[in-house]
Order: structure tokens, then sequence, then C-alpha cells
């Protein structure tokens, strides 16, 4: 009898969804119509893509894919340009069992497109993370070389690899360029909720990246090129969430830019960062010569961290520089009493490189233990420390200090002990 009522169930959700409509389907290819209904193509509960894939491919202005009360299971899906494609609130479209075998099979792709919108206020789009033990390129969402592309309100999930890769499939155009992405939310990659490998004018808005788990990085955000021709210029994130996520929740790492590279602009506004496992900021692999250019990080709160609040990593101080201003590291480096709230250090001795080149205004740290709030590890001799500069706003029990080793140059730092006295 259970069984019989289940059955009967999985009839009336799927019934949900009205019968193909060749008529209209034609009138879509042939220009008499410029939205399209996916389910004109005829909604499959077992296998949705080719319902899916045929709307995309139409040539329709506007695709709908409406919430028939069923996931649409599919297989990897190809997007096109010049199109938005509607998820109607509740759709969810979900990778099909055993169909992504290969290591860079996507969710959904597009590569040299231009003029997508994908707008998906109350829908998923998920793959099967557990599936997928080897390899690190199954993205959620994978654009490479597109332009004038807006995602919004989407939730993409459990990917095996990122929730969304901005990268390069053109030597012509090796970035990405006008992508907006806003009130998304990517949760439980493989590897970094969103990768940054290469874009021009990029805003990120209001958007949660939550839970990375499984390879390495495992960073909330990651701006990361792969090549010395590809860039990172005005990427801008407002007003976003970093939280939970096993690797660093904000990770900048610049090891593949070299002096040729053009300059650098990153910005990071009304940003919070937290974590059971992670560090909040990481930047790291940059060296002398090397890329010019500034990170900014603009009110930004970073708290409840198990690892350090910020981590100069292989950082060199005369290369890309890092800009805070009104920062606050609150309860961070709270899982390991050895560590410390910021921390430097160099971890590639191959080429001289004096770790630095950060600039604190109107920041504070506050911590509860008896430590520096910036330590130097050993690993930066034996080229030590430079060009730290500002102030900030200490609030410790036990005093106000940082430990920066015994090679320091071009130091200025001032710090106001908020509990002297």
């Amino acid at each position: 009898m259970v069984h019989g009522v289940t059955a009967l169930l999985m009839l009336v959700s799927v019934g949900a969804a009205p019968p193909p409509d060749p008529v209209a389907v034609r009138e879509v290819q042939a220009g008499m119509r410029d939205v399209a209904d996916a389910t004109w193509w005829g909604f499959d509960p077992v296998n949705a893509t080719a319902a899916l894939q045929g709307a995309i491919s139409s040539g329709a202005r506007r695709v709908i894919v409406p919430n028939v009360g069923a996931d649409w299971l599919v297989e990897p899906i190809s997007l096109e340009s010049d199109q938005e494609i509607v998820f109607e609130e509740g759709v969810v479209i979900t990778a099909r069992e055993g169909a992504f075998p290969g290591t860079g099979d996507c969710l959904f792709r597009a590569d040299r497109k231009r003029n997508i919108t994908l707008r998906g206020y109350g829908a998923t789009l998920r793959m099967r993370k557990a599936e997928y033990t080897e390899g690190e390129w199954r993205m959620a969402l994978s654009l490479r070389s597109c332009t004038n592309v807006k995602i919004l309100g989407l939730t993409l999930r459990d990917s095996g690899g990122d929730g969304i890769y901005i990268g390069n499939a053109d030597p012509e155009q090796p970035y990405c360029r006008d992508i907006l992405i806003r009130d998304c939310v990517c949760d439980n990659h493989r590897r970094q909720g969103l990768s940054v490998i290469t874009a021009e004018n990029l805003l990120v808005e209001r958007c949660a990246f939550r839970n990375t788990n499984g390879t390495a990085p495992e960073a909330g955000v990651d701006l990361e090129p792969n090549l010395p021709g590809e860039r990172l210029i005005n990427c801008v994130f407002r007003d976003c969430v970093m939280e939970g996520n096993t690797g660093p929740g904000i990770l900048c790492y610049f090891g593949p830019l070299s002096n040729e590279t053009l300059p650098v602009s990153a910005r990071f506004e009304r940003c919070r960062v937290t974590s059971a496992t992670g560090v909040g900021i990481m930047l790291g692999g940059t060296r002398s010569p090397g890329p010019t250019g500034e990170v900014v990080f603009r009110d930004c709160l970073i708290e409840d961290c198990a690892h350090v609040g910020l981590n100069l990593s292989t950082w060199a101080a005369d290369a890309v520089a890092a800009r805070f201003e009104w920062c606050t590291w609150r309860n961070v480096a709270n899982g390991d009493l050895d560590l410390a709230p910021m921390q430097l250090e160099n971890w590639d001795h191959s080429v001289e490189r004096v770790i630095g080149g950060a600039e604190f205004s109107y920041c504070r740290i506050e911590d509860l233990w008896n430590r520096p709030a910036i330590l130097a590890l050993p690993s930066v001799a034996p080229w030590g420390v430079g060009d730290l500069r500002g102030g900030m706003t200490i609030r410790n029990p036990y005093g106000a200090r940082v430990a920066l080793g015994d090679t320091v140059r071009d130091v200025m730092l001032t710090l106001d002990d908020e509990l002297a006295g």
C-alpha cells in the first residue's frame, strides 16, 4: 500500500508539467516567438536534458524554466549568447546520477558567449558532490571568456569543483568582462564557492559563499589567475558573507602574475568572514619584481575564525599592495593560542622576498589572549618584514604589541591600546 501511495504522489507531482507543444517549438525556431517555455520540448522526469537544452538552443531571447513539481534531472548543459533564462521559484536543476564522468564536466557552461542572464530567485542548481571523488573542475556554472553575464538570485550547491568559475577560453579575450553576480548562494562545493581566474569589471553583491570542503584550497572566494597574461581589473565584492569554509574565507593568490601583468584592482566592501576551521583572509604568492596594483578591504568584519584572521603568506612588500580600511578582526585564531590574529610567513625561499606590503587605516583587533596582534613567523628570515603602515586599535587585556622578527624595514605602525590606563 505504501508503494502505491508513493507512486501516486510521484504521478501527481510530475503531472504538474504540461504536455509537449511542438507547434510552439516550431514557432520559436522560426523566430515567431521571443519567449520559450522549456516544457514545450517535453519534460521528462528521468532525463530533462533534451527539453532544457532544446529550449536554450532554440534561439529564444527568453527561456522560462517552470516549477513542474519535480527536479529537472540533466546532463551537462551549454549556454547560448543573447538570452535570459528565468528559473521559476522552487525550480531545482539537478545533475543526473552518473552523467558527469569527466573531471571537467560542468552543470552549466558558457565559453566565449555574451549577453546572458540567469535569473533564479528561489531556484537551485545542484550537483552530486559525493559522486565526484576525483578532480576539482566539475563546476556548477563555468564562464570562460564571456562578456555581459548576469547571475541573479540562484542557489548553487554540491558541485565537484566550484559553485561559479570565471576563467579563460580564448587567447583573443583571455578574461571575462562585465559580470554581475547578485543575491546568490554557493554552498557545499568541493574546491571553492567562487573562483575568479581572470576578469574585468566584476561585481559580486549580496552573496553568500558557504561550507566549501573537499579539496584544496577549499575557499569561499578565490582570486587566482593561472597565467601572467590574465587579469583582475575592477573586481568588486560588496555585502557578501563567507562562512563555514574549510579553507580561507577570502583567498587572493597571485603566484602566476608577473611585473608585465596589468595592475590588479580588487575591492571587498562590507563583507563578513567567519569559519570554525579556516583562515579569514589569505593573501599570497607575489614576488619581487612582481605585479602591481592593490587589493582593498573596506569596512569588513572577520570574526570567530579558528585560524588566523589575516595571513600574508609569501606576500611581497613591493608588489600588489593590500589596504585595510575600517576593518575589524574579532575572536580570530581562537583554535590555537600559538597563532596570532595576523601573521606573516614566507614558504618560498627560491627568490629574495621581503614580506609585507599592507596598510591599515582605522582598523581594530579584538583578542582575549596573551599574544601579539601581529606575528611574523621564523620563515620570513632572512629578508624579513617590510612596508607595514598605518594605525589600528587593539583591544586585548594583555596589551597591544607586535612581534615582527629581527629584520624589519619601512614599518610604521601605530597601535592604540584601547584598554591601557
